[in-house]
Formats: structure tokens, sequence, C-alpha cells
């Protein structure tokens, strides 16, 4: 049996992502959510998944996850901002962690596992305030500029999403 590269997985990955779990995330306008339309919907390719929370009340904090592909490979960007004893917004000032790893193909996989079984939409403004989040938003290659709010298939997978990217950013307790 033939090996397969981490790239060779990625793009199987990539394809099989679009392919299966974003078929309902088209619009009327299939150019400007990023699909192509053959025989089925498909994207072109994940470039950014952002999950952000933030508290800007007392013990103001926000978490930022981002994954992404840069040169073909899959990254994990984690940021973490506290305002202990003070209110928010937390600004830049505020990191008390953050970094960057590149994923392996076990945790690439698990990632993709949790957004095949979500669903996306285009973003809808709001003059909603005061909502903590999370607040998770997907972008496609096709089109980098189109955000699309992603929503986990459960709460359980959601939580299940949050533990994965916690453990990988050490900020388990």
């Amino acid at each position: 049996m033939k090996t397969r590269t981490i790239k060779q997985t990625i793009a199987i990955v990539l394809a099989a992502l679009a392919s299966v779990s974003l078929i309902g995330c088209g619009g009327t306008d299939p150019e400007a959510d990023g699909f192509i339309y053959a025989s089925g919907a498909k994207a072109d390719g994940l470039y950014e998944f952002y999950y952000t929370y933030e508290n800007i009340n007392f013990n103001a904090e926000y978490l930022r996850y981002k994954i992404y592909i840069e040169d073909n490979a899959p990254y994990f960007y984690y940021e973490k901002r506290e305002r202990p004893n003070d209110y928010g917004p937390a600004t830049e000032e505020d990191i008390t962690a953050q970094g960057t790893v590149e994923l392996n193909e076990e945790q690439w996989s698990t990632f993709a596992a949790f957004i095949e079984e979500g669903s996306c939409a285009p973003k809808k403004d709001s003059a909603e305030s005061g909502d903590r989040g999370p607040w998770t938003y997907i972008y496609f290659q096709k089109n980098p500029k189109k955000q699309l709010e992603f929503e986990f298939a459960s709460w359980e997978r959601l939580g299940e999403f949050e533990n994965f990217c916690a453990e990988m950013a050490g900020l388990m307790e």
C-alpha cells in the first residue's frame, strides 16, 4: 500500500470536506459564496476558520482559535487575552498566551471531522450586542473575502471542538 504525504492527505480532506459538508452553504450566487457547480456544489478549499469568544464584563477575556492553510500545510493559531479585575474589551496589550503550530495528519483529520458535520451560511449583520459568542466563521480559497458563519452540528460537538483546541493550545486546566 502506498503512503500519502501530508500535502496529499490535506488535498483529499479539503476536497471531501468541501463536497460533503458544505453543500448547504451556497447561496443564490455560487461565485459570490466561493462555490463551483459541476455535478454538485464544491468549494475550492478551506482558507481560514475562526472561533472567537469574548467577555467584556468584569474579568474580561478573549479567546481566538484560527485554523488556516499556508503553503499547502494546515496551521493552528491561538490567542488568549485576559483583564483580571477589570472590564473589557481585552486588547493586544492583554495577551497572556498565543502560539502557532503546524497540524499533523491526525490533528487535521480531527478538525476536518468537526466541520464536516457542521453547516454554514452567509454572515448576517445584526444590531444585537452583548453576545459572548462563540462566533465561528469560515473562508474559502475561491473567495477569501466572503465570510460565512459556521455552526457546529450540536452543542456537544462544539464542546468537543473547544476541548480539542484548548488541548492543542495547552490551555486545558
